[in-house]
C-alpha cells in the first residue's frame, strides 16, 4: 500500500498528535485572546485617565501576545507538514526495503556492534501502536549499514 498525507494514520504517530494538539490549543488561545481584544475595549465604558492607559497597555501587550501566538501556530503547521512529508516517504521506503535491511543487519551485527544494538531493540509489538519508533528503528539500521558517523533518527530527516 502506498503511503500518503491523506491515509497516513496520525494516531500511530505521537509526534503527530501533539504537534497538532499543539496548533489547536494556540488556535483556542487566538480566540481567547482576540475576544479579550473585544472586551477589554477602553471606549466602551467611562473610564478614568488611568484605567484608559492600563487598557491600552493590556491591548498592546495582547498584540504582542498574538503575534507570537499566530508565530508558533505557522512554525508548528510548516514543522508538521514537513514531518508528515518524511514519515511519508520513510514508510514508502520501508515498504520496499525493511526486510532487506533487517536480513542484512542480522548478518552484520556481529561486527558491529552499533546494528546488533539497534536490532536489540527491535519491538514489533511497539511498531504496531508507534510507526515512530519503528522509523527511527529502520532509519539507524539503515544508516548504521550505509556508515559508522551515526544514527540517524525521524527527527533529523
Amino acid at each position: 500500500m502506498k503511503h500518503t498525507k491523506e491515509n497516513l494514520p496520525v494516531e500511530k504517530f505521537p509526534h503527530i498528535t501533539f504537534t497538532q494538539n499543539t496548533i489547536n490549543t494556540n488556535k483556542k488561545l487566538v480566540e481567547l485572546l482576540n475576544k479579550r481584544k473585544e472586551i477589554s475595549s477602553p471606549e466602551k465604558e467611562n473610564l478614568n485617565d488611568f484605567d484608559v492607559n492600563e487598557r491600552h497597555i493590556l491591548l498592546i501587550k495582547t498584540d504582542i501576545e498574538l503575534a507570537k501566538v499566530h508565530t508558533s501556530i505557522i512554525k508548528n503547521e510548516m514543522h508538521l507538514q514537513e514531518f508528515i512529508d518524511g514519515c511519508v516517504r520513510v514508510l514508502n521506503e520501508m515498504e520496499n526495503n525493511y526486510d532487506a535491511i533487517i536480513a542484512k543487519s542480522e548478518r552484520k551485527k556481529k561486527q558491529d556492534e552499533k546494528i546488533a544494538e539497534i536490532l536489540e531493540s527491535r519491538n514489533e509489538e511497539l511498531f504496531q501502536e508507534n510507526w515512530e519508533q519503528k522509523i527511527n528503528f529502520y532509519l539507524g539500521l539503515r544508516e548504521g549499514l550505509k556508515n559508522d558517523s551515526g544514527v540517524k533518527t525521524m527527527s533529523k530527516v
